[in-house]
């Protein structure tokens, strides 16, 4: 085995990537409904894209990096 058992920590820095394209492929997708109105998104994606987006930008910028360890 390669790791030891038990608690793994989380990849701050990558769930921040990944709530930063989450939160603007929604925010794009709520504007095309807007432009467009060819399909009707509920009031509250565009809130809950902007909260995504927000998170994932301080996950990025604020959290620091974590020590990479090499087992």
């Amino acid at each position: 085995m390669s790791q030891r058992s038990g608690f793994v920590p989380i990849r701050f820095h990558l769930a921040g990537k990944m709530l930063l394209v989450m939160g603007i492929i929604g925010l794009l997708a709520a504007v095309i409904d807007l432009v467009t109105g060819w399909f009707g998104l509920p009031a509250i994606i565009p809130i809950l894209c902007v909260i995504f987006t927000l998170v994932g930008l301080y996950l990025i910028y604020v959290v620091p990096r974590e020590p990479e360890e090499n087992a």
